[in-house]
């Protein structure tokens, strides 16, 4: 554990010395990847896309996300998507056929409470929360501490208030180093198993590249978390492919996972 020197550092926006001072000796693990040719967007979740302009081409799907649209078909849709494709991995909100539930804890401002959350008994958890540009160090805090207390959470996925970069929102959208802040902050309070997500679709591509230099463990895009954080009307700042993926997590230094399959997956 640290001094609160990094409290301080915190709030003068000294990124580099918090990384510095919140590093410690816990080995880094290889960044597991997602790459966005890899996902299957369906029900509300489809409306975060961001379509590849490539020509199409063979690749296996190792996630399928959902999220309930009030379509009717939502849940043939999945069946359909799970007999195409056995070895995804199909994850969202609100339904017990998932593999893995996403849960929004809420917004970490100033301070943070948590919001009450629907947890549906025995699924693995990915767990998010956004945080605005005033975000205090005590409210992460606060949110490793609720975090931590979830059974089953696998990985938290921090997002900005205003998503992406293209359009910058007064009072929501954030700077690129208070999202390596709060990334550093996040994985030095949370337990280790718990993996910590720089998800392109809300940073952009280089600002999540960058997080793996301030801790983050896991790179993906569009996902479940962002569709349960964000309004249908937010779309992903930008895609990026696992090709892409592998040479950005090598040019951050560090070794890259593949996305396991389902079957004899170990996470």
């Amino acid at each position: 554990m640290t001094n609160n020197n990094w409290k301080e550092h915190f709030q003068h926006h000294r990124h580099l010395q918090l990384a510095l001072e919140l590093r410690g000796d816990r080995p880094l693990r290889p960044v597991r990847c997602l790459g966005d040719e890899q996902v299957l967007l369906l029900g509300g979740a489809s409306s975060g896309a961001r379509e590849s302009r490539r020509k199409p081409k063979e690749h296996e799907i190792l996630s399928i996300v959902v999220t309930p649209d009030g379509r009717s078909d939502v849940q043939e849709l999945l069946a359909e998507a799970r007999a195409d494709y056995p070895r995804a991995e199909a994850s969202g909100s609100g339904s017990e056929s998932l593999d893995v539930q996403a849960v929004y804890l809420g917004l970490a401002a100033e301070k943070f409470s948590g919001e009450e959350i629907e947890i549906i008994a025995g699924l693995p958890l990915l767990a998010t929360f956004k945080y605005s540009p005033e975000v205090q160090p005590e409210a992460l805090l606060a949110v490793c501490e609720i975090a931590a207390d979830i059974a089953e959470l696998q990985g938290i996925v921090p997002l900005p208030l205003g998503a992406g970069d293209r359009i910058p929102l007064p009072g929501a959208t954030t700077s690129g180093p208070l999202d390596m802040m709060v990334i550093s902050v996040l994985r030095h309070f949370l337990p280790a198993p718990i993996r910590v997500r720089a998800s392109w679709a809300a940073l952009g591509w280089k600002v999540a590249q960058m997080g793996l230099l301030y801790g983050a463990d896991e790179l993906a895009g569009w996902s479940a978390a962002e569709s349960v954080a964000y309004s249908s009307r937010v779309r992903s700042a930008g895609r990026v492919e696992t090709p892409e993926v592998e040479q950005g997590v090598e040019e951050a230094g560090r070794e890259w996972a593949p996305w396991l399959a389902k079957e004899g997956a170990v996470r």
